[in-house]
């Protein structure tokens, strides 16, 4: 993750505007995918424990056929339960069973709505801030475009200035 990180911020320093909020959000995607990863490993490492489930309730591993599929297919199961989980969408298809497994949703669910409402705080401040470059360049454009106007510059050089700012 580290590497990652150094990756992303030399990318920042080559890529302009677009190309910056691109990578932007593909690094809030990664981010989000990793944590949700380790959710999912966590969550795995905790099922496989074994743990007495609660009166009246049947293991989402019974239910799922935990043992009869693919190590990849559990992983997507437990990988789909993390992002549910940190999503606070919760479908209840898979469910805390044990006392372990119950503890282990109630600190995922801290760390994962935490987690997750940054990324979309920072996702929401990366557009806001491209919107306002944006702009910003816009304005310039037309004052640059008002000056030569005022001063009478031929119209094919206006053009021609405009493209070359833009």
């Amino acid at each position: 993750i580290s590497k990652a990180n150094e990756l992303v911020d030399v990318m920042r320093e080559r890529l302009p505007g677009q190309g910056m909020l691109a990578l932007s959000i593909a690094a809030i995607c990664f981010s989000l995918l990793a944590m949700s990863t380790l959710m999912a490993c966590g969550w795995w490492l905790v099922t496989t424990r074994g743990g007495t489930p609660l009166v009246g309730s049947v293991p989402w591993t019974e239910t799922q056929r935990f043992e009869q599929v693919s190590r990849f297919d559990t992983f997507l199961t437990c990988l789909y339960f993390a992002l549910a989980l940190s999503t606070t969408v919760g479908f209840g298809d898979i469910a805390a069973t044990t006392t372990a497994e119950r503890v282990y949703c109630m600190v995922c669910m801290v760390i994962g709505v935490g987690t997750f409402g940054t990324l979309i705080g920072e996702l929401a401040s990366r557009f806001a801030e491209a919107h306002r470059a944006g702009s910003a360049m816009r304005h310039r454009v037309q004052d640059a475009m008002n000056v030569l106007r005022v001063e009478k510059v031929p119209v094919m050089l206006q053009i021609r200035t405009r493209r070359y700012i833009e």
